[in-house]
């Protein structure tokens, strides 16, 4: 994913865990988060609902991966649009698309 998004021009920062993006969150500034919806602290409803009180502007451009798909569906998160993997060329394009999208 990582390599996806930088190959796209994206400047990417990382962490292992719903906590400590938060904590990147709070000292940092991001125009968009690509994150797991199943992480070892928290799910990705539960970093998005953080996110939604802590960064408001930010809780519109989060995408969520999970399993093969680069961004799945999520009941509870409003608005979740699925990016399903159909191979590594129209999933990079995909994601890609959708950052786009998003930071358009």
């Amino acid at each position: 994913m990582r390599d996806m998004l930088e190959s796209g021009g994206y400047e990417v920062a990382t962490a292992e865990s719903g906590a400590v993006a938060l904590e990147l969150l709070d000292t940092a500034r991001f125009d968009a988060i690509v994150s797991d919806l199943r992480m070892p602290d928290m799910d990705g409803a539960a970093l998005w609902r953080e996110i939604l009180v802590r960064h408001p502007a930010l809780s519109r451009r989060v995408l969520f991966r999970h399993r093969r798909h680069a961004v799945a569906r999520c009941p509870r998160i409003p608005r979740a649009r699925p990016v399903r993997r159909a191979g590594q060329a129209v999933l990079e394009e995909r994601l890609l698309a959708k950052m786009a999208e998003l930071l358009g």
